[in-house]
């Protein structure tokens, strides 16, 4: 689908070269849900669920963006380890320590990035959700793929353009 977003409406639409802010695509602050490295995997779920979402940043006490804690993690973990187990008092931080490199999940943008170059972002990481950041690493907010379809196929895009 984003493929095809990109090649089919990339040239008409004229909104690709305006900046994710202006177009304000996404959940952001004070909206965004997070959590702290430190809190638990239960508390992580339970904010999970009571705000409907499938994943949280993960901050540090400074507020900066470390990592994001999805759904999958656990099942990924699960795969991993069966015997194991997860334990839901263990910090999210433990468990995504030993997340595999290669399933690392943060991808991150700015507000100042052009559209053009968030819909990069999405199509080379394959990744379903961008962590909007400021210059300092700080929370902004969340830019899923349902947030740029809804935008495009649905919403503002027609009556900007």
């Amino acid at each position: 689908m984003l493929r095809f977003l990109l090649f089919e409406f990339i040239e008409e639409i004229n909104v690709i070269s305006d900046c994710l802010g202006d177009l304000q695509i996404g959940t952001f602050k004070p909206r965004v849900v997070s959590v702290q490295n430190t809190d638990t995997i239960a508390q992580a779920l339970s904010l999970m669920r009571k705000h409907q979402v499938s994943s949280v940043p993960v901050l540090d006490n400074d507020g900066r963006v470390l990592d994001i804690f999805c759904e999958t993690d656990l099942i990924d973990n699960s795969l991993m380890s069966p015997r194991n187990g997860i334990d839901p008092h263990s910090s999210v931080e433990d468990l995504l320590a030993g997340r595999p490199q290669v399933r690392k999940q943060l991808h991150t943008c700015y507000l100042s990035d052009p559209m053009s170059l968030v819909l990069k972002k999405f199509g080379s990481t394959k990744s379903h959700r961008l962590v909007c950041i400021d210059s300092d690493g700080g929370l902004l907010g969340i830019v899923s793929l349902t947030d740029v379809f809804t935008f495009f196929i649905i919403g503002k895009a027609s009556s900007l353009a």
